[in-house]
């Protein structure tokens, strides 16, 4: 390792992944949590469900897309939908912004009575959220809700503003996320539009989940389940199921989540979703962890890691790929450990995922750090603790500071490792963490006795 500093200014900013923070760890010693991808991950993933439930039926427009006379226009949106269809949203997005323009700067009138502007809004809007973007997002589907009212389209109504509801709940505002799909919902419930009914009582189970009113979300998803079955909609069927799943999971009934994953995942094998046979796979993985079932786990989440590479499915491979790492080094097999944990932070990269990114570095450092790779580890603590400084994460910052401080420590650079562990221990004593503090002094006396 090269004989250097960290300097303390951060001018170029690294994609990293997760909010898996690491506990701390006495020089050479890890400490794994007891932890799983954050929730923002997999609702970002369970988005994709709800929001392709709404784009499927688009159809209800007079002019279908694909039948554009327009060669521009059709062009960009066929690049966007064969981007789509591979998971590339960040192309999606730039080809159907494209072609909203083509649609704003010509004579749109006669394509706007037929629902040209309209479904490309949700597709961008749609494209913006699963690439993160929700207050773009939330622009996209307010001009919705506004070119809807203008046409007096109930149908594109019900769809814009259960979609800006979603969005409002990704924003943390579930105040007007309920009171958007409250509106979609009664005009949905008037004009018996039960698609769009189902999918709303969805996004409101998730509304009132996150308010803490968990017996109220299990009976939306139930009845949601219910016109979802009356319409024969095995795909919605799935993802309710799916749902209903996790709830029991939540709530420690593990093998009654395993029982309504199973039953999705058949479900999606009947119908050939492949990405809701990796969703549901996911969900089994999950709960045979909590069932202290690693081995079962471990070729669940193989297999779900397997369907999300063949996607693309950067989110799905983060996830699934941490679980695969964490399991396989809780099994003592650093190796795959390593390869796993560099293989959910490619993707992180990819998605642009500061959050996540500087997890998985931290991640990915401790195991090198057990797998002796002294310099690759002090590569990552670093990228890591650029992030934690960047978006003013302390406790990550602190984690980092005392990784550092381990890596120095390794190195036989001791002077330099007590600077960073002293630093560590100033954040934490900062935070109030005393169990921190305590633990980052116990290894600062290891390195003192090591200097005598």
């Amino acid at each position: 390792m090269q004989e250097r500093k960290l300097g303390r200014g951060i001018g170029l900013l690294l994609v990293i992944i997760g909010a898996l923070i690491v506990g701390g760890a006495v020089i050479g010693v890890i400490f794994w949590p007891q932890l799983f991808p954050k929730p923002e991950v997999r609702s970002m993933r369970e988005a994709l469900g709800l929001l392709e439930e709404s784009t499927a039926h688009l159809q209800f427009y007079k002019k279908p897309l694909y039948n554009i006379e327009d060669t521009g226009l059709s062009t960009e949106v066929t690049l966007g939908i064969q981007a789509q269809e591979v998971n590339d949203h960040e192309a999606a997005l730039e080809h159907f912004s494209k072609a909203l323009s083509i649609v704003k700067y010509t004579d749109s009138k006669p394509t706007s009575e037929e629902g040209i502007d309209l479904s490309l809004l949700s597709l961008v809007g749609r494209s913006q959220v699963l690439r993160g973007n929700y207050h773009e997002a939330r622009g996209t589907f307010e001009k919705m809700v506004a070119a809807a009212e203008a046409l007096d389209d109930s149908y594109a109504l019900a769809i814009s503003l259960a979609d800006l509801g979603f969005v409002y709940l990704k924003l943390k505002d579930t105040e007007a996320a309920l009171r958007f799909s409250e509106r979609s919902l009664s005009i949905a419930r008037e004009h018996k539009y039960k698609q769009v009914e189902a999918y709303n009582l969805v996004v409101m189970g998730v509304i009132y989940y996150s308010l803490g009113e968990e017996e109220r979300s299990l009976g939306l998803y139930e009845e949601s389940l219910g016109i979802s079955a009356k319409l024969r909609n095995l795909k919605g069927q799935t993802l309710i199921l799916g749902n209903i799943g996790t709830y029991y999971r939540e709530e420690g009934d593990f093998p009654k989540a395993l029982d309504y994953h199973r039953q999705a995942l058949e479900l999606a094998e009947k119908t050939k979703d492949r990405r809701g046979q990796a969703e549901q796979l996911q969900h089994i993985g999950e709960d045979f962890q909590k069932l202290e079932d690693a081995d079962q786990a471990l070729y669940y989440f193989q297999e779900a890691l397997d369907i999300f590479d063949e996607r693309n499915d950067l989110y799905g491979i983060v996830e699934t790929a941490y679980s695969v790492g964490y399991l396989s080094s809780l099994k003592g097999n650093d190796e795959k450990a390593y390869s796993m944990f560099k293989k959910a932070l490619g993707a992180a990269e990819q998605l642009q995922d500061i959050e996540l990114m500087g997890d998985l570095n931290s991640y990915t450092g401790n195991i090198a750090l057990r797998l002796g790779k002294v310099d690759e580890a002090y590569e990552y603590f670093t990228r890591s603790l650029q992030v934690a400084q960047w978006t003013q994460d302390s406790k990550l910052e602190a984690t980092n500071l005392f990784d550092l401080g381990r890596v120095y420590g390794d190195a036989g650079q001791f002077e330099d490792a007590l600077e960073y562990l002293g630093e560590a221990r100033a954040l934490y004593e900062a935070l109030g963490d005393t169990a921190a503090v305590k633990h980052v002094e116990r290894s600062m006396g290891i390195v003192r006795s090591k200097m005598q």
